[in-house]
């Protein structure tokens, strides 16, 4: 039913009733009531569900439970009731006797009006931006935002920079001024100006942005350095090589201003401790070098701003050492046909150059076959065919059992341990450097053995090994 007029176009609050039509004498069943806010904008407080519950009928449960009033009378209790918002009563009760039971619900509320007022702030900011160093021939660009940080809106903004002394807009005013207009809470909006140099130097100003009721902002100061194009050079290579092995390098030329560098060129003195092997052109423009005895020159053109340009070349070195490449970037602005500025990047490269040694291990012997009680002879030989020397360069020798010892000779001595013949290792074997060693072994016993050499040294990490296989007969 709606209350209070019975009607739920008109009425505030609607209660239904779902229950059984029937239910069986002494058992428990359940209904519900349902309580739903009919108003959009009205807030019901302190509801009450009162249910009549005459003879033979009980309540036994409910969620939520029943209240006693100060009056006796008892009920359910709804503390808010939202505009469109329902509850839920359920109900567990018994009938004690046979028949037709009436039980009335009634509701109490008391209807609530709230009022609503926003309040808002008025703030306004302002950021300029440019750039920290431009070349003397390009405009200067000024970029200003101006923003309603506020919750209010805003109507007549306005924006004003005076330019320093030495700073003019193309059209040769002093001032930066601009009507922004209205602006929303939270919306911003963008200037944009142009500006020249007289000359080079450092330039600082500030923005202010104003707004109704005296509302006023001022952004924090830029500068930006008026100079020639600057330029930006890398060179990378390895740091460590080896001789008469091919290294490579990469050089890149960047622009880091904000105007093309014009007639951009990079000029590469190699080491003269070096042979230059192939020369790679230019990423974007393909010139190729021009190559001048130990000198390489690249013509780059034009580098546009926050650009690169790559050019590589690869090199044999001859001979240990540290060898230096040194590189050089130019560029020459111009305003119209006169060139009025120019700009210089320098780098290098070094690299030190190893030289490696690479020892190569022979051992061989004069007779194969060979008859059971003559003596045989291995010839043992370490070449350093490397660019560099080794140090502590030592033989070993295992014999198999069918082999005596009887005598070694050679470059070092020899020390005989059982069937194991170590040679006292080589302090030192610079490249080209040989040694030698004769074995003289008698065979005793007749068979096919392999006889073995190991080597080591300082610069092997792991030991090479020489097999000589002989065939000896009875």
């Amino acid at each position: 039913m709606a209350f209070p007029t019975g009607d739920k176009g008109t009425s505030t609050i609607l209660v239904e009733a779902i229950r059984p039509a029937e239910a069986r004498v002494g058992q428990r069943y359940e209904y519900q009531i349902q309580v739903t806010n009919l108003t959009k904008d009205l807030t019901l407080e302190n509801v009450k569900i009162v249910q009549d519950t005459p003879e033979h009928f009980s309540i036994e449960s409910s969620e939520p439970k029943l209240e006693g009033g100060k009056d006796g009378e008892q009920h359910w209790s709804i503390d808010r009731l939202r505009p469109g918002e329902s509850r839920l009563i359920k109900v567990q009760a018994i009938g004690d006797t046979e028949g037709t039971v009436d039980s009335c619900i009634r509701v109490k509320y008391q209807p609530t009006l709230c009022v609503s007022t926003r309040f808002v702030r008025a703030e306004i900011q302002v950021t300029k931006e440019a750039p920290e160093r431009v070349n003397i021939c390009d405009p200067i660009t000024l970029r200003y935002t101006v923003k309603n940080t506020g919750s209010a809106a805003l109507h007549g903004v306005k924006l004003r920079d005076q330019l320093p002394d030495g700073l003019a807009l193309t059209d040769g005013r002093t001032v930066v001024s601009s009507d922004v207009g209205d602006l929303d809470a939270g919306a911003s909006k963008v200037v944009t100006a142009h500006a020249v140099a007289k000359r080079p130097g450092q330039f600082s100003s500030r923005a202010i942005a104003e707004g109704p009721s005296d509302l006023k902002a001022q952004s924090g100061s830029t500068t930006t350095a008026v100079s020639e194009a600057e330029l930006g050079i890398e060179i990378q290579g390895p740091q460590t090589g080896v001789a008469k092995e091919k290294l490579d390098y990469d050089v890149r030329v960047f622009n880091r201003g904000d105007a093309p560098a014009e007639q951009a060129q990079v000029q590469i003195k190699v080491d003269p401790k070096v042979r230059v092997v192939t020369v790679r052109r230019s990423t974007k423009d393909k010139n190729a070098p021009r190559i001048e005895r130990n000198t390489l020159t690249w013509d780059l053109e034009t580098i546009q701003p926050q650009d690169s340009k790559l050019v590589s070349f690869t090199v044999l070195p001859l001979e240990r050492g540290e060898i230096r490449h040194d590189a050089v970037a130019t560029t020459v602005c111009s305003r119209g046909r006169e060139a009025v500025a120019s700009a210089k990047a320098e780098a290098a490269a070094r690299t030190e150059i190893q030289a490696i040694p690479a020892l190569l291990l022979e051992m061989y012997d004069l007779e194969d076959p060979i008859q059971v009680g003559r003596t045989e002879q291995y010839r043992i030989q370490v070449i350093n065919q490397g660019e560099g020397e080794d140090h502590n360069v030592q033989v070993v020798c295992s014999l198999p059992e069918q082999l005596q010892f009887v005598d070694a000779q050679g470059t070092t001595k020899a020390r005989v341990e059982g069937q194991t013949i170590r040679f006292e290792p080589i302090k030192e074997m610079a490249p080209k450097d040989k040694a030698e060693w004769m074995l003289d072994v008698k065979a005793v016993k007749p068979g096919d053995v392999r006889t073995r050499a190991t080597l080591t040294s300082d610069y092997l990490t792991k030991e090479a090994t020489e097999t000589e296989p002989t065939r000896l007969l009875r």
